[in-house]
C-alpha cells in the first residue's frame, strides 16, 4: 500500500491499528444511512434483536438476560434472522421455559425491518465483534434506546448513558441491569432514543458521510498540487 494516498477506516480500533503499523493516511469515515427512512411508533412492548444467528452474534447473552427479566416485566423478545446458530438457540430458549415470550422470525426486507423497529421497546445488540454495525444505527434512527457490546464500532457510535448503554460483551449481569432501567425508566429511555436520533441525523447521515469524503478527496488533490 505504499502509493496509496488515503485509508478510510471504519471504526477507530482499525485507525489506530493501522497508525501502530506505519500508517500515518488514515482517516476514520464511519458508514452513514437516511435516517427520513426511520420512524418511531407506538412502543409494543417487547425487545428486538436483528442480524445473523451466529456465535460472534452474542444472541445466547441476550436470551440469558431476557430469561431473567421477564418474570418481572410484561416484556416480549422478538429475534430477527437466521443461520447456523437458530436450532441451538431454540433449545436454550426452551430449556429457560420461555418459549411462549420469544418469536423467532426470519429475516424480513428493509421495509419489513424498519417497521418492526418502529415499535420495539428496546434494541439489543449483544455481539462479540462488529466492524461497524449500520443495524445500530437504524435503531438509533428510530429513536429507539440500544444496549450494545463494548466493541469495535458500536463503542464509537454509543455515548454511554446520552444516545445508548455500553455493555462489557458476554456480561449477562450487566446487560440485564440496562434492560431492567430502560423497561423501568421510560421518560429516561424516550429521551436516550430522541438523543439517539438527533446523533444520526447529525453524524451519520449520508450528506455528513458524503460530505467526509468529499473533504478528503479535495486534501488529496491540494496535497497534489502543492
Amino acid at each position: 500500500m505504499c502509493r496509496v494516498e488515503a485509508i478510510v477506516a471504519l471504526n477507530t480500533d482499525i485507525k489506530e491499528y493501522l497508525h501502530k503499523e506505519g500508517r500515518d493516511n488514515v482517516y476514520f469515515i464511519p458508514n452513514g444511512i437516511d435516517p427520513e427512512k426511520y420512524y418511531n411508533k407506538n412502543d409494543e412492548n417487547f425487545i428486538l434483536f436483528g442480524g445473523r444467528f451466529h456465535r460472534v452474534k452474542g444472541i445466547e447473552y441476550l436470551i440469558q438476560a431476557y430469561s431473567e427479566i421477564c418474570g418481572t416485566f410484561n416484556v416480549g423478545l422478538r429475534l430477527v434472522g437466521g443461520g447456523p446458530e437458530e436450532e441451538r438457540l431454540k433449545r436454550l430458549v426452551k430449556s429457560k421455559m420461555i418459549e411462549k415470550r420469544v418469536k423467532f422470525i426470519p429475516f424480513l426486507d428493509k421495509k419489513q425491518f424498519s417497521e418492526c423497529l418502529s415499535r420495539c421497546s428496546v434494541f439489543v445488540l449483544p455481539s462479540l465483534h462488529e466492524t461497524f454495525g449500520i443495524v445500530l444505527l437504524e435503531a438509533m434512527a428510530s429513536s429507539k434506546t440500544a444496549i450494545v457490546s463494548n466493541i469495535s464500532g458500536p463503542k464509537d457510535i454509543v455515548k454511554h448513558g446520552y444516545n445508548g448503554f455500553l455493555f462489557e460483551k458476554t456480561n449477562v449481569k450487566e446487560l440485564k441491569k440496562y434492560l431492567e432501567f430502560c423497561l423501568s425508566s421510560k421518560n429516561k429511555c424516550k429521551e436516550v432514543g430522541e438523543n439517539a436520533r438527533i446523533s444520526v441525523q447529525e453524524e451519520y447521515s449520508f450528506e455528513m458521510i458524503t460530505q467526509a469524503y468529499l473533504t478528503l478527496f479535495e486534501k488529496i488533490l491540494n496535497k497534489r498540487i502543492n
